[in-house]
């Protein structure tokens, strides 16, 4: 993933607004950790905070004792926070610190839809480009750090900045969720981060939650017997009509083309009795011990999933075998603009086959991530299609019985042959 400075720096500027919040000057007082909970409903977001904070949101109530006790004005103050995206201002009583939550919706931002679906290096990529950002606005930044927790994962900047001839120091915990950007930010007027303050700004950020969380979907089919889980930020779309064997197709929020689609055939339903009666279900099943050998049984199968099956390989993931290529298969289309590719694993249980596609335009796998996820949690129960079996045995039978047939008729003729030539030497 590339990011580029020209189009970062303005959602850049979204996320800095806040920085020119006029606020109280230095106190001298660190507050205490004692902590309650608070919601801000409209950008669906709860957190704890320091309780002996007063806190302030995009509504403020008209006897609000901060402004009581600063003589602000509740309009100006309510329209600044709208305008630069704060939905949470936490101001230390003794004015010694206070905590900044902006959140901001940016078009520039949205095919990245949660940080928490890119890779590590992605993220540090990010990040870099966010860190020249700051230094390019004259903040002195002093390196960052990743942060992870159980509902997002975010990126510790430390930087100070000049506000009114005073340094000001700040921890800022740069996060991406629904494709808007969430910064929850330390400033501390005492000259310095305490220790004190660095366990109050943790205990907030572990303590954020997002509504929606948690909001994967789960894909149950109990024809084919198949359960797998699809993360957040995808959503399921229709089925082409002319995509018979296709169960299931997602495409992510982020509308740059990245899809998902689930692939099902049941081969042996659909063989003949003849091969049915010389290839078993279980004889189909991918299982441990496969070899390179073993390719071949399989590539009628399912070669049309890869570009160059020579390069295909048998791959243990979570509890199963499939077969994989790192090469992705370039699709040809005519509804398609540019290069788009697909990469497929494959397996073969039971003797359905069950493929896992991810497609994707060049440079473009940006959540190529949560499809390695979703194969990884892939489970196989029994499939309710077995129960057809008993037709297909019957079908079995009745070839076996015409087979026998034939043959008993075919003996008899020969046998009949045999007599007359017989017969016809003696004579």
């Amino acid at each position: 993933m590339k990011i580029r400075k020209k189009q970062f720096i303005c959602w850049f500027l979204l996320g800095i607004l806040w920085l020119f919040l006029i606020t109280p000057k230095t106190g001298i007082k660190a507050a205490q950790a004692d902590m309650t909970q608070v919601t801000v409903e409209e950008a669906d977001i709860s957190m704890m905070l320091p309780i002996t904070c007063y806190v302030l949101g995009q509504n403020i109530a008209e006897d609000d004792p901060y402004l009581k006790k600063v003589g602000g004005d509740r309009e100006k103050i309510q329209d600044y926070y709208k305008g630069a995206g704060i939905i949470l201002n936490a101001i230390a009583q003794d004015n010694s610190y206070e905590i900044v939550v902006t959140m901001n919706e940016n078009s520039n931002i949205d095919y990245i839809y949660s940080m928490q679906s890119l890779t590590e290096e992605q993220i540090r990529e990010f990040a870099d480009t966010v860190q020249s950002a700051y230094a390019s606005y004259g903040y002195e930044v002093d390196g960052y750090e990743l942060y992870e927790t159980d509902t997002a994962s975010y990126v510790l900047f430390r930087f100070q900045q000049l506000y009114e001839e005073q340094i000001v120091q700040c921890y800022q915990y740069y996060t991406i969720r629904d494709s808007k950007i969430y910064n929850i930010t330390l400033r501390s007027y005492l000259g310095e981060i305490t220790a004190q303050l660095e366990t109050i700004i943790g205990s907030v950020v572990d303590s954020i939650s997002f509504g929606g969380e948690n909001q994967e979907v789960t894909y149950h089919n109990e024809e084919n017997g198949v359960t797998f889980h699809v993360a957040e930020g995808w959503t399921r779309v229709a089925n082409k009509q002319d995509e018979q064997y296709v169960q299931a197709q997602y495409m992510h929020t982020n509308e740059l083309g990245e899809s998902i689609q689930f692939f099902c055939m049941d081969l042996w339903g659909n063989m003949s009795s003849l091969h049915q009666l010389m290839n078993t279900r279980e004889e189909l099943t991918m299982t441990d011990g496969m070899v390179e050998a073993d390719k071949k049984k399989y590539k009628s199968y399912v070669s049309g999933f890869f570009d160059d099956y020579q390069k295909v390989s048998f791959e243990r993931i979570g509890d199963f075998w499939y077969l994989t290529c790192e090469s992705p298969l370039q699709v040809e289309s005519d509804s398609i603009e540019g290069v788009y590719l697909q990469k497929s694993v494959v397996t073969i249980q039971n003797g359905i086959l069950y493929a896992y596609q991810y497609g994707y335009y060049e440079d473009g796998n940006l959540h190529e991530t949560d499809y390695k996820e979703m194969i990884q949690g892939v489970t196989y129960q029994e499939p309710k299609l077995l129960l057809e079996d008993g037709q297909y045995y019957k079908n079995i039978a009745r070839m076996l019985y015409k087979m026998t047939v034939i043959a008993l008729l075919i003996v008899m003729a020969l046998a009949g042959i045999m007599y007359l030539y017989y017969k016809e030497a003696k004579e």
